[in-house]
This record gives structure tokens, sequence and C-alpha cells, in this order.
């Protein structure tokens, strides 16, 4: 083969050098007064989050680059959070179902402006200076008629919460602001707590497992309303009621349309706020196969966020051009159902059946072997469209038989159904199909959706595809005790760290001034020394200190087992006991060795026998995504490259790496989490990116990296076999292809059956539960979120509480919501009482978690009333000074008593779940198993509550005897809880199917017991 080499003339290359190709100086504009850094990363520094710095004056970020003509995708960076410009409206695809923003550079200007002085078509335009985009006066209002002060924070005033009071008239607070064109967050701070603007449907994650409301002030507006971006209302006006939807009550037909824009799409699937952003429930179908995939909802007016799912990418709406952050630096879609949606007349009894969004679901939350004989089936229906709900079914194609499902559970659009059949064999072929009858009309329900004509062939279970599904007998009455192994107790200070190790070189001594930004790992002398959590005193940026160790250990814990048998608890889950390098263990030096500043192996093994004599489990922390930069491979894979046998373990980018410690843009280099250079992601699937292996579902579509796989499935045999443990946490499971964890669960299963493994989805974990994956899941998304919101901070009604919690007792299978980690905080969220600023709030949700279906968990520290802010705040080491402070005392007295009532109490473990009142913030439910009763009351609001608690319904509970209640934790039990129509030790007789009232004074709650 010829290779021609062309030399340009001497001339022309000097030329080139001088003239840098027509370069134009192009401004980049991002206001965010509340930011501490912005950086802009686009495609013309290789997407870098730190090479170019933007210039701060006044909460308005400049950068100036010399770019030459073309397109440009550019995102801005803020505060480690990546966002596209909110004023730009030309945009592409991130990969990642969001939008970049897209700056186009035109030739023969010399100066351009991107963003926020674009002109009124939105593209770039030729940049004038002197000239200050016009301000819009917002009006920010807030109904509060029992509030003592209200105070407005947001990115505008740097978050203070209390720059900005608003003023009182009537109960309404209201403030008007002037601000500049651009996107604001805000928060309304009513007597210290910090609540979203419940008329404002836009938000954004405030970062601490909570919303923020989100402003859009646009060009042009002289005057708004914050909550709704109408006009503002004239002084002395009525405020206009702006386009958010008022729901009247009945049910609009919204149509959902997707039309792919590559071909070769298989599934399209709707996740939206209407369906718990659950990316495999609802989905889109070509019918007609015209290349548009459509389904219709069924929805009260109001305003929904959503995306389209194709392929497991998530994709905002393309014909839709309004949206909301997603958290992620992308938007969803947003969707405002009103009165110009058609209705939807549904009753019973008149012939018609809505069954637009009945998908045929097939899975464990449908079709769910209890016992290899017993198969619990599940449908839905719109509330109060249909009369009845059965199934047709056969048992290895002998005749049609015909049940009826029973009502078990409803939200705020479906009643659910449910019935078991019973097998004559385990290894039977049950074919069945639902069917749906109002009035004389019936629908049946198959594999292929609703049709008028019974399908064939209907759904099949066998054994081989479903598998049994059983969760530990022992989790199901567990009570959970969390501990960060660093901060809990330091029995043992010969084995705190030294920062001998390897990975601590260079980095553990402080240089001359005393001041780094940097790392600097280090023993804290005084074990109550937490200031640095909230604000390190040897750094000059006001961050907190991630860097500190407190010598917390295995030894210490041990010595507290008895503090432990006291308060009640059953399982201690750790927080990662691996080596690693720093204090959380989140980044491992090799999974099969325990931390030796923790224990030896012996210790470990010792105090894991100790823990097992008084009853107690243990359950460790793992995160298989991401091992640490200093792991024995990724070292021998830095060092010797692709020589190394470990240099596949991880995706590398290129090799070799720069000398130093810090490797600027780690991710130029290798795969790593979220950027993170210090995590970098273990290579499951030798042909596919992290980000495109982990919705592979089985093993025979994937190409295993097997060394890897196999390392990573050792650690059951590690810390199951050898410590015998009783179960893991799993770290980032979503982050993990979905094929490892059947294989996972496998090999777990078959060292100890009974192990328990629960993994951390934030969202809907149905797709991870079952056989194949987990027993359960860390319940934010049904428990954690609704909790926070009702006993943590009193914003929304114990209907629609109950509303909330209620998706979390029928989208799992119910042995799987038997033993949900029901936590209310933890490592990775402020603390309970920060948040609810009120100890009796914490006491409200003390009291729910301990007496509701699935198991309870304690953040460490939580019954003594320890407080904390984020991460690392929330992680202070253990107040064990407690027993000097009477208030913290009477604190952990309820906690213990609460607790221990849970585990005495099987009724409180086991029991069914029935709801028998909502009252504004009054909610009154019962737990009912084999004739024993247990009732609780609550009252998460400031005023008191009367509740009528129902002889009649309670009765069916309890076969219509038993209905003489103690109260054996009254409201007398929580501070200032006055003016009470019962207290601890009385006794409410509701036989012959009375109705008896119970007066609740605020923010107090009740257990009774038959």
């Amino acid at each position: 083969m010829h290779k021609f080499r062309l030399i340009p003339s001497i001339a022309v290359c000097l030329a080139l050098l001088a003239c840098p190709a027509f370069a134009v100086e192009v401004t980049f504009t991002h206001q965010a007064p509340g930011a501490a850094q912005v950086f802009l990363a686009g495609e013309f520094n290789g997407w870098s989050d730190s090479a170019d710095p933007m210039a701060n004056k006044d909460g308005v970020w400049t950068l100036v680059l010399d770019l030459e003509p073309g397109d440009y995708q550019y995102k801005f960076v803020v505060d480690g959070s990546w966002v596209h410009d909110p004023t730009n409206p030309n945009t592409a695809e991130d990969g990642f179902g969001g939008k970049n923003s897209v700056a186009k550079v035109p030739a023969g200007a010399e100066a351009y402006a991107v963003g926020a002085d674009a002109g009124d078509a939105g593209a770039e335009k030729p940049l004038t200076t002197g000239v200050a985009a016009k301000s819009c006066k917002v009006t920010f209002k807030y109904s509060d008629p029992g509030a003592g002060s209200v105070n407005l924070a947001g990115e505008f005033n740097g978050w203070s919460d209390s720059a900005d009071p608003m003023a009182n008239k009537d109960g309404v607070w209201t403030l008007t602001l002037d601000l500049e064109p651009g996107q604001y967050q805000y928060k309304f701070v009513a007597d210290g707590q910090w609540k979203q603007d419940p008329a404002n449907p836009l938000a954004a994650d405030d970062g601490f497992g909570g919303k923020n409301s989100v402003l859009k002030v646009p060009f042009g507006k002289d005057a708004m309303d914050a909550s709704s971006g109408a006009p503002a209302a004239p002084s002395g006006g009525a405020a206009a009621t702006g386009p958010a939807p008022v729901d009247d009550g009945t049910m609009r037909s919204v149509e959902f349309v997707y039309v792919p824009v590559i071909s070769g799409v298989s599934n399209v699937f709707l996740a939206g706020s209407f369906n718990d952003w659950n990316d495999s429930k609802t989905r889109m179908t070509d019918a007609d196969g015209d290349g548009s995939y459509t389904v219709s909802l069924l929805l009260p007016q109001g305003t929904y966020q959503y995306k389209f799912v194709v392929d497991g990418q998530w994709q905002q709406d393309p014909n839709n051009p309004e949206g909301a952050d997603d958290g992620f630096g992308g938007q969803n879609s947003v969707l405002r159902v009103d009165s110009s949606f058609s209705t939807i007349e549904i009753e019973l009894g008149d012939g018609k059946i809505f069954s637009d969004d009945l998908e045929p679901v097939f899975d464990y939350s449908t079709c769910n072997p209890l016992t290899p004989t017993d198969i619990s089936l599940t449908a839905r229906a719109h509330l109060g469209d249909v009369e009845e709900v059965g199934v047709e079914y056969t048992i290895d194609g002998g005749a049609v038989r015909i049940a009826e499902l029973q009502p078990v559970e409803k939200d705020a659009a479906y009643q659910y159904y449910r019935t078991t059949i019973g097998l004559d064999d385990a290894g039977d072929r049950l074919e069945y199909v639902f069917r749906y009858r109002d009035g004389e009309r019936l629908e049946y329900l198959g594999p292929r959706g609703m049709s008028e004509a019974r399908p064939a062939p209907g759904f099949v279970y066998t054994r081989e595809e479903f598998p049994p599904f059983f969760t530990p007998e022992w989790a199901k009455d567990g009570i959970i005790y969390q501990i960060f192994p660093e901060r809990f107790a330091n029995g043992d200070e010969g084995n705190d760290p030294d920062f001998s190790e390897p990975w601590y070189e260079g980095v553990h001594t402080l240089p001359a001034s005393g001041k780094t930004n940097g790392e600097y790992f280090h023993l804290v002398e005084d074990w109550y020394d937490v200031g640095g959590l909230v604000r390190s005193p040897y750094r000059t940026d006001g961050k907190p200190d991630y860097y500190s160790f407190f010598g917390g250990d295995i030894a210490g814990i041990r010595q507290k087992l008895d503090y432990l048998n006291d308060l009640g608890v059953t399982v201690i889950y750790f927080n990662p006991l691996n080596q690693g390098m720093s204090n959380h263990k989140y980044d491992p030096v090799d999974y099969l060795k325990i931390d030796p500043h923790f224990a030896s192996e012996d210790e470990f093994k010792a105090f894991v026998q100790d823990c097992h004599a008084r009853g107690i489990r243990i359950v460790v922390d793992v995160a298989f995504n991401h091992t640490g930069n200093w792991h024995f491979a990724f070292r021998d894979a830095v060092e010797k490259g692709p020589d190394s046998p470990y240099y596949t373990w991880y995706e590398f980018k290129r090799w070799p790496l720069p000398a130093g410690r810090d490797i600027p843009n780690a991710s130029d280099y290798y795969d790593c989490w979220w950027g993170f250079g210090l995590h970098p992601n273990l290579n499951f699937d030798l042909t596919r990116s992290n980000a495109n292996e982990n919705n592979i579902d089985d093993v025979e579509d994937a190409d295993p990296n097997w060394p890897v796989v196999e390392y990573v499935l050792s650690v059951a045999d590690k810390w199951l076999g050898e410590y015998d443990i009783d179960g893991f946490r799993l770290d980032v499971p979503n982050e993990v292809p979905h094929w490892f964890w059947a294989l996972w669960n496998e090999r777990c299963k078959s060292i100890k059956p009974d192990c328990w493994l629960v993994g951390e989805l934030w969202g809907n974990a149905g797709r991870w539960i079952g056989p194949r994956g987990f027993d359960s899941t860390m319940n934010y998304k049904f428990f954690r979120d609704p909790v926070m919101d009702y006993c943590g901070k009193g914003v929304i009604d114990a209907a629609t509480f109950d509303q909330r919690l209620s998706p979390g007792r029928f989208q799992y299978p119910p042995q799987s919501v038997a033993v949900m980690m029901n936590l209310i905080d933890s490592h990775d969220t402020i603390r309970f009482l920060t948040s609810a600023g009120d100890v009796r709030r914490l006491m409200l949700g003390a009291m729910f978690s301990m007496t509701y279906v699935g198991m309870p968990h304690i953040w460490y520290g939580d019954e003594v009333g320890m407080t904390g802010g984020k991460d690392p705040d929330c992680r202070r080491p253990f107040d064990w000074r407690y027993e000097g402070n009477p208030r913290a005392m009477a604190l952990r007295d309820y906690y213990g008593k609460i607790t221990r009532l849970r585990r005495d109490t099987p009724v409180l473990a086991r029991g069914s779940f029935t709801t028998l009142a909502t009252v504004g913030k009054g909610y009154a439910y019962a737990r009912a198993l084999d004739g024993k009763l247990a009732v609780v009351l609550l009252n998460a609001g400031d005023a008191p509550v009367t509740l009528d608690l129902p002889g009649e319904v309670l009765a069916t509970l309890v076969d219509g005897g038993g209905l003489n209640l103690d109260v054996v934790v009254g409201p007398e039990t929580f501070p200032r809880a006055a003016g009470a129509s019962c207290a601890t030790g009385d006794k409410l007789d509701l036989s012959g199917n009375k109705t008896v009232t119970v007066t609740l004074p605020g923010l107090s709650g009740a257990v009774l017991l038959n």
C-alpha cells in the first residue's frame, strides 16, 4: 500500500500557528446565586467537569472561550450537578434521558453570547455590553394560619432561613422579590420547618431525600406568581389561579404517543409520577403497526411528570416542550391534565369497563407461588368500575374452572383483587386469564392485553418459570439496628487507624500552614468533637471533614451488646466491614478481608457467635458496582496495563495513567462511579460498557467476565460461610447487570438458605424482588418518604399518607412485604430529628415503624435523639453521654418500650393490615393475627383530632371476639400531650359492634392490644 505525505509551505504553517482559524469570542452565562462553584463542560474541553471554572458576580456566572465556528454541546456543572442551560432552547439528547444545550457559533462574528443573553427565538446573538436582563417582581405565597413566622429561603438568598421574612394576612404569608430571568430553587421555613411549596408542581431533589420547589422566571415578564407562573394579582386583588389544574373529582382520558426516531425498537414503557416511576409497569404498544407507540391512562386533573423508557433508555417526550429538572441533569416532561381533556364516567353496573391501561403484567407481583402448590394471583381494576373480577383457569389442560378474586387493597386510582389457586402437584401447569364483569359486559385480560373474547393461550405458570419465592422466617420478626462501624464505640484503641497503609502515603499529615482542601486522613482524639463533620477546621473552602476517623470497632460494639439486647433489636446491619481506605469502606481494597481497624478475622467470628447466642442476626453491606482505586486488582492493572491479569476487570479507556495520586478527569482513563476516580467500576460484561450492561436480564444474552463474576461470588462464600453472617445489603444494585443477581441469589441461598438479601433501591424495586434477585429492598419509596412527609414534617394528611403507603403492600409479593427494610433515616439522609425538628415527630415515626408491616429499622443514635445534617454529619459518633441527659434518657426508654413491644407481640410483626380511619392528620389502623388484635392511633397534626374506632369492622378481623382493648402505650407518653380521652392502662370495650370515639392531642399516638 502506497502512503502519500503532504508538506505545506513554511509560510502557511506559520500563518496557521499565528491565527486561530477565525475564532469567535463566546460568552457563556448561568444564573446560580446560591452555588459555591460552577464549571462549564462540553465538547470543546472533552466534557471535563473541572477544566473551565466560571467567574461569579452577584450570582451570575460567566466564562469567555475562543471557539471556532460550529455547533458545540455543553452543560453547566453546578456544585457537582450537571444541568443544561435553561435559557437556551437549542438542545440535543445527552444519552442519559436528558438534554445537552447546543451553542451555535456562527462564522463572521467577533463575539457572541450564549444562554442568558439569547435573542427572542432562543438562538445566540452578537454580544452586547452594558445591558442587564430586566428583573421580574415575583410574589411568593404560603398558607399556614397556625404558623408564628415564615421565611423564604432559596438560591436567590444563599438559602438563608432568616434573610427574607414573609408578611402574614389572615394566615396567608406573602413576599415579593425582584428576580432576574432564570431558574431558582426555594423552600418556605415555617417555624423552623423547611417545607416545599404545596401549590407549585415543579420540584427538584433537595439532596436530603425531599424536594425543593422550582421557580422559572422567563424573559420579558414584569410580574408573576411563584407557584403557578401566572401574572401576579394586583395589590389587594385575588391571586390568579394559574395553569395548575385543580382536581374536580372526575377522571380524564389521556393518550400518550411515542414515535421512535430509529428503527428496531423492541419495548416502550411509560414511567411517571402517576405510576411511581415504574419502568416496566405501563407498556406502550403499536397496535396498528403505524410506528407509533401509544397508551391511554385515566387520570384525575393535576400536574404530572413523565418519561418514555425505550429499550431501557429513559427519554424525554420530544413533542412536549414543557419540562422540569429530573434531578440528574436532565428533564422530565410535564403534563397538565385539565378540563380540556375528555372525561370518563366510571360507575358500577353501567356495562362499561375502562381497560386501556390494564396491562398484562406477569411477574411475582401478579403470579406468586406462596408454596409449591399454592399460587396467589393478583389483578386490578379502576376504582368503582367493575362489579366482579374472577379468573378462569385450567390445571394440566383439564376442565375450565372459575374462581372469584376478592378486593384486598386500593390506591388513589385502582382497586386490587387476589385469590389463591391450589394445585394438585408442584409440577402442575396452570393456565389462566382474568375475567372482568360489569353489568352484562365481560372482558378478559390475557398475555396480549384486554379483549372481549377469551384469549388463548392465557398466562402460563410452571414451577420452572416461577420457582417458589421464600423469604427468611426470622426476618419476618426482625428489628434492624443499623451501625456505621467506625462511629458506634471504640473498644480497642490498639487497632485505631495509624495510616501506615500505602494508600495513606503522603495524605495523613497536614502541610505547614495547617490548612488543606485535599485529602487529610487523621484520627480525631476527642470522640465528641464533631464540629468538623459540618465544617472542617483544616479546609479553607468551608466543606466538612470527609477524611476523619474516630476509632470505632467491633470490640466496642461487642461491649454494647447488653445495650442492644435491652433496646430490643434482633438484627444488626453494618455498613461495609471490608478493608478500605475511607471511613465508610465503600471503596474496597479487598472484599474478602475485614478491615483490621475494625477487628481481626477471629475477633469478628467470635463476635458473630456471641450475637447469635443472644438472638441477634448480622447483615453486612457490600458494594459490587465499583471497588476502591487501591483495590489489589486495580493497582496491578494500573501498574502493568494490558499485561496484568486484572486489566479487563475494569474498563480502561487509556493507559498508562498519569503519574501521581490524583488523576485529573479520571473518567477519561477508566470507567468510574459517577466520574469519581476513587471508585473504578468493575467490568462484568466483556462486550458492553458499564452503562449498557445493567439491563441485560439473562446471563445467556451477556458476555460475562467470569473471573470478575467468580471473585465477587466468592464474597458470599467468605462472609456467609466462613464468617457465618446472616445476610447482605447490596449497594446500588441497579448499577450491576441484572443477570448477575440471579447468580448471587443462587450462590447465597446455596450456602445459607435462610439468608436475607436486601437491595438499596430508592424507587420501585419490583424488578429486583424475587427468587432471582432480592428478598426485599430498603423501603425509601413506600415507607421512608411518606413517613417523613406525614410524621416528620406534617405536610400531608392521613388519607394521603395511607394512599402513599398502600402501593408498597401490593406492588411487591406479600412474603417480600413482610421483610421490607422500613427505614426512616440512614447514613445517606439527614437524621430524622434534624429534618422533623420536634422529638414528638420522631416518636411518631418510631411508633409507626414498630407497628407497621415489614421490618422496623433504627439508625444508630436515633433512640437517644442524635441529630445531624447531610453526609458526613449524619454519621456522628454515638453520644454515650445520653445517660446524663433526662430528655435523651426518656426518649431511649420510649424506644425500648415500643421496640420490645414489637419484638414480643407477634400480631405487630405478622398481622394483617387494615385502615380504620383517616380524619385530617389523624390515622387509625389495625393489625390482626389468629384472634389477636392491635389498634394504632396517630395524630401528626398540631391540633387534637377525634377518631372513631368501628367495632363492627374490628369484629370481622377477630371472628367476632376479643374486642376489649388495653391501652399499652398511651398519648401521655408524648411530651405536652394533654386532653387525651385515654391513657396507658385504660380499657376500651368495642364488643357488640360498638363504635368508640377517641380524642388524640396534637403530635401523639397510642397502641392498643386485646
